[in-house]
């Protein structure tokens, strides 16, 4: 059997149409050098086997683009505080995906399109102080129940024509950028 079950990155990742890590890999630990993980690098179809992904300490990643991660086997991530551009498409389709959390410091500043289309076992999300953006539809078709969000964040959303508006005082929202009802909490 010449499966490859961990990969160890430790330079840059760039997607080629001769490199897919999909239908081998269930885990990834990627090295503080990595700047981008490319489109589609692990992206599976169907879904593919990857299980877990952890990031060296002191990441300097800044960018995972458009469906890195789509349809993979992750239940949970956590993103480094590093990274300022999470791409489209970045983990739609992810059946088993419950959790993501971002360190501390997140520089996340948009939440884009489609990044979390179609994952049922997302129940509950926190939206990083840093972020000042989110796309229309970047929750869609998710199980999102609950999102906790900051004052300052909910202000700058707002201000930026969130539509609906939502309730500073937390509460509930019909829709949530595409998702169905959830509940706002604010820290």
């Amino acid at each position: 059997n010449n499966e490859i079950k961990t990969l160890n990155v430790i330079g840059t990742l760039t997607n080629t149409s001769d490199i897919n890590f999909a239908n081998d890999v269930s885990y990834i630990r990627i090295g503080n050098t990595v700047t981008s993980i490319s489109g589609e690098l692990f992206a599976g179809v169907p879904q593919s086997p990857l299980e877990r992904v952890t990031f060296a300490n002191n990441s300097t990643l800044k960018t995972i683009n458009e469906q890195s991660f789509a349809q993979t086997s992750l239940t949970s991530i956590t993103i480094p505080s590093s990274v300022t551009t999470i791409s489209a498409f970045a983990f739609q389709w992810n059946n088993y995906l419950e959790s993501v959390h971002f360190e501390n410091n997140s520089q996340l500043t948009d939440i884009s399109d489609y990044i979390f289309n179609n994952t049922p076992n997302l129940k509950s999300f926190t939206i990083p102080k840093s972020v000042t953006n989110i796309d229309a539809n970047a929750f869609i078709n998710s199980g999102l129940e609950s999102v906790t969000l900051y004052l300052n964040t909910i202000t700058k959303l707002n201000d930026a024509g969130a539509d609906p508006k939502i309730p500073t005082e937390g509460g509930s929202m019909n829709t949530f950028y595409g998702s169905n009802a959830v509940s706002i909490n604010i820290t």
